[in-house]
């Protein structure tokens, strides 16, 4: 779709950038809000200069269309002035998820995009990480300048880690410029528990 674009208006790298679909409903059993977001997040890696504004603290559990439509747009006004037309010290980048490292039952997680992270002092909730039984438990979750150290008493041997991969949350993970992460996960099981 963006490359036909480009191609009837002759913009060989018109540069596209995209709003997230944000949070949204209570089912946890579908997944699809989650799954949803995890495909605009890639999506970012396939289609050429392009980039997504993320939502994960504008939505609304009951309405899909959240009332805040200023911090998107904001969001956007990044993406432009940052990367298209390249003015210093505007981030535009949310934290994306690097690697992930594991040392007895705990786990590093390092980002993308973040110099340092922040919850803004609010408590970490939307980290799971689960073990080759595929079961996700709650994780503790504690900042260190851009990682994020996990560990769960129920998980001994974590292989897996997931961020606020539900239908309906409100973002908790920040970066320096007040960016929120996206839902991520290190897995692709479409078995879990």
């Amino acid at each position: 779709m963006v490359a036909d674009w480009r191609k009837q208006w002759q913009q060989g790298e018109l540069p596209f950038y995209f709003v997230q679909i944000a949070p949204y409903g209570s089912s946890d059993k579908s997944r699809s809000g989650p799954l949803l977001r995890e495909a605009q997040l890639k999506a970012m890696g396939i289609i050429p200069n392009s980039g997504m504004a993320s939502t994960m603290d504008v939505g609304m559990e009951k309405n899909i269309h959240y009332m805040n439509k200023t911090i998107p747009a904001h969001r956007l006004g990044y993406w432009a002035l940052g990367k298209t037309y390249g003015i210093k010290g505007i981030g535009y980048n949310a934290p994306l998820y690097k690697s992930m490292t594991v040392d007895g039952n705990k786990v590093t997680l390092n980002f993308y995009f973040a110099n340092y992270l922040t919850s803004f002092e609010k408590p970490l909730t939307l980290f799971e990480v689960a073990g080759k039984d595929k079961i996700f438990y709650p994780a503790k979750a504690v900042l260190k300048g851009g990682q994020v150290i996990l560990e769960s008493d129920q998980v001994k041997a974590p292989v897996a880690v997931r961020y606020a991969f539900k239908e309906f949350v409100i973002a908790e993970l920040y970066n320096n410029d007040g960016l929120p992460a996206s839902s991520f996960r290190t897995d692709d099981w479409d078995d879990v528990r």
